[in-house]
């Protein structure tokens, strides 16, 4: 396999540059070649019973209201899949004292349907329509790499799966989260909403993930970059706060 025209690499402040193209073999080989080294430390992973957890004190600010939910679950370790796009109204400001989560989800989004998927809390809205969430991936492998690579994989995946592009991909990883890793392990007919509960929901650190464009089947598949944002744990809560969509 020729790397030079498969894949350029090269390293910047604050993350990796990588450029694939649009061969899902030659992609699985390059990401295996360039996984993140093997965990230091105790691995945490996702909170388990994570509606139950009790949160000792929370003040509600005017913040935006999943920045503050995000807060929250970086530091409990709680996974969330977040399935909405689009602008939410404020919380009214006030004052939660030995709450569970469940309850600081319904006072942050109380229009929101809340529901679990193993240890990972599924937030969303119900759609009319059907939504690229929905879509089925006939087969889709991981490998043992970061949770980064691994979505950006699942993107390929689907994208390829939808129709075959020709034009390649740039994208970039932190560095400060490669340690976060998942897999390899491999599903057939299986959602990517229950995919990307699949890649957070058995990382070794945790994290979230939360759609960041129009998602609904009525508009094209994004052939640029996934229609979700990762939001790996294992960094700083001022990296992961940066991941999400204004």
């Amino acid at each position: 396999m020729d790397l030079q025209r498969s894949v350029a690499i090269s390293s910047e402040p604050g993350g990796i540059q990588v450029q694939f193209n649009h061969n899902r073999r030659q992609i699985a080989a390059i990401l295996a070649l360039i996984a993140a080294p093997a965990l230091a430390g105790q691995q945490q992973g996702c909170a388990p019973d994570p509606l139950s957890i009790m949160i000792p004190k929370l003040t509600i600010t005017d913040e935006p209201p999943l920045a503050q939910l995000l807060k929250v679950a970086f530091e409990k370790n709680i996974c969330l899949g977040i399935a909405y796009q689009g602008k939410l109204s404020p919380s009214r400001p006030s004052t939660m004292e030995n709450a569970p989560f469940n309850d600081v989800i319904r006072v942050l989004l109380p229009d929101f349907r809340v529901r679990t998927a193993g240890s990972v809390v599924d937030i969303l809205r119900g759609m009319l329509q059907p939504t690229w969430l929905d879509y089925k991936l006939r087969r889709f492998q991981t490998l043992n790499a970061s949770l980064e690579f691994n979505s950006l994989q699942l993107f390929f995946f689907a994208r390829d799966q939808v129709y075959h592009p020709k034009e390649g991909y740039a994208g970039s990883l932190s560095e400060s989260v490669r340690q976060n890793k998942v897999g390899p392990f491999t599903v057939h007919e299986r959602s990517i909403f229950e995919t990307l509960n699949m890649l957070v929901g058995g990382s070794s650190q945790g994290g979230a993930w939360v759609v960041n464009r129009r998602y609904r089947q009525s508009d094209a598949f994004p052939a640029d970059k996934p229609f979700w944002t990762i939001i790996p744990y294992g960094g700083s809560l001022q990296d992961a706060l940066s991941r999400l969509t204004p």
